[in-house]
């Protein structure tokens, strides 16, 4: 018996009733591997790269019903065999709503939808470890490619749950934020706050405010940091975590998806707001 399980629902454009093998392999490897490795995270605590190496729980796969696109993805086994290296004396329930929330966090992340969390776990570690966050997602960016494959077929939209709970439904606005990368030409100015930020790479992510989501953001090639600059963007970070506002305005040339949806921001200059 599935300790919880994930389903992913395909919608078929009207009179279709096929789905092409390629497509839905793609998609299958997508979802498994996804799952996966954010399995292994909230019951290890670490980020793995291949879907063999979860440990603790099994991913499987059930069969499509007849006249259906729907693919079940049962998690068993869930927290039946922990581990000292797991710091979450969670209940099978506890871990099952953080591992839903956590999935929902990443999957809307990945496809520019609003971030918007459950569990004061999730938002958390979304605040104490963001680059823990920025890495899962990192991880996952092309199996949420994978999973809209069949949207390049006869499948107009799919939605996603996870036990109860509406993770979203995606379609093939989201596919083209998740594959598609256009630079603009000109400077524009975003105001939200530093989400994350890594001092030595000078990458991470800052949230908007007009859309409850985040963007990735680095330091624009030819462009030098000040210390001001980086003091602005720990004290935002600092502000952030503890749940202050802290709110900056970063001045950079915008990645944005074929349909003008704004990806990442490559930064020029920053100003506290205000």
């Amino acid at each position: 018996m599935a300790d919880m399980d994930f389903r992913f629902t395909y919608h078929p454009e009207d009179g279709s009733n096929s789905l092409g093998a390629y497509d839905a392999s793609v998609a299958l490897y997508g979802i498994a591997r996804s799952l996966s490795i954010t399995t292994h995270y909230v019951l290890h605590g670490k980020i793995i790269k291949k879907a063999p190496a979860l440990r603790g729980a099994k991913v499987l796969v059930l069969p499509p019903r007849e006249g259906s696109f729907e693919f079940i993805a049962p998690i068993v086994d869930f927290v039946s065999s922990r581990s000292e290296d797991i710091a979450l004396s969670l209940t099978v329930g506890m871990a099952g709503n953080y591992l839903v929330d956590l999935t929902k966090l990443l999957y809307r992340r990945l496809t520019g939808q609003s971030e918007q969390v459950v569990t004061d776990r999730v938002e958390s570690l979304r605040r104490e470890k963001p680059g823990e966050v920025d890495a899962l997602g990192d991880a996952l960016e092309e199996d949420v490619v994978r999973m809209h494959r069949p949207l390049d077929g006869p499948v107009q939209y799919f939605n996603i749950y996870g036990g109860h709970q509406n993770i979203g439904q995606f379609d093939r606005a989201t596919y083209d934020y998740a594959k598609t990368k256009i630079r603009g030409d000109y400077v524009e100015d975003f105001e939200g706050n530093v989400a994350s930020f890594n001092a030595n790479s000078l990458n991470g992510r800052f949230w908007l405010l007009t859309d409850e989501r985040t963007v990735s953001f680095n330091k624009d090639r030819d462009v030098v940091f000040s210390d001001q600059d980086r003091k602005l963007l720990a004290w935002s970070l600092n502000e952030y975590a503890n749940g202050r506002a802290g709110r900056l305005i970063i001045s950079g040339i915008p990645l944005r998806s074929r349909q003008g949806n704004l990806k990442s921001v490559f930064v020029r200059r920053v100003r506290r707001a205000g």
